[in-house]
This record gives structure tokens, C-alpha cells and sequence, in this order.
């Protein structure tokens, strides 16, 4: 219990963090990124327990990276459209080849 309740003290300290959510992270000495990756990879401390895994997800635990990452690009690619479309900008034709203007 008391490595649930640290994880669980140390994700709502570090939630709004993206960096804090890495593999690789470490905050005030601790690795929590590993202890992410065995929570979302072994269900430490949650196996078994759907009130652990409900609390984290409450927290807005990520449970998925890739899911995640796939999330962000998609709002951030919708983001990007909606501005230039509203703008009268964008055609459809990707700006980094211009040429791709000539191809019909």
C-alpha cells in the first residue's frame, strides 16, 4: 500500500508535466518514469485492484503513451487545419512542397 500511495501522491504532484510523464524522468530524486512505465507495463501496485486503477485514472493517468502522443498530434494537426482553412489560407496542398501544387 505504501508504494500505491506514493505513486499515487507523486502522479497527482506531477500530472500537468509532460516531461514528468517520460521514461526517463526523475522528480526530487525519484525515478518516477520508471515507476510509470511498471505501473502502465506490469500493473504494479494496481493489478487486481480496479479502485487503484480508478483513482489513477481520476488523476488523468496515462495509460497509453502511444494513445496519448496519437491524441496530441491529432489535436494539434485538427488545430492546425481548422486555423488555416478559417484563414482561406490552405488549399489542401501540404506548404512544405510547393510543387505538389502542380500535381493533379
Amino acid at each position: 500500500v505504501a508504494g500505491y500511495s506514493l505513486a499515487l501522491a507523486l502522479w497527482s504532484e506531477v500530472k500537468d508535466m509532460p516531461e514528468m510523464h517520460k521514461c526517463d524522468a526523475v522528480f526530487k530524486g525519484i525515478r518516477v518514469g520508471q515507476l510509470w512505465n511498471g505501473i502502465r507495463s506490469y500493473g504494479s501496485w494496481v493489478k487486481g485492484f480496479p479502485e487503484r486503477q480508478a483513482a489513477f485514472s481520476e488523476l488523468g493517468f496515462v495509460w497509453s503513451v502511444w494513445d496519448a502522443a496519437a491524441e496530441r498530434f491529432l489535436g494539434e494537426m485538427e488545430r492546425h487545419v481548422s486555423e488555416r482553412t478559417q484563414a482561406g489560407t490552405w488549399d489542401g496542398t501540404p506548404t512544405l512542397y510547393p510543387g505538389w501544387q502542380n500535381v493533379r
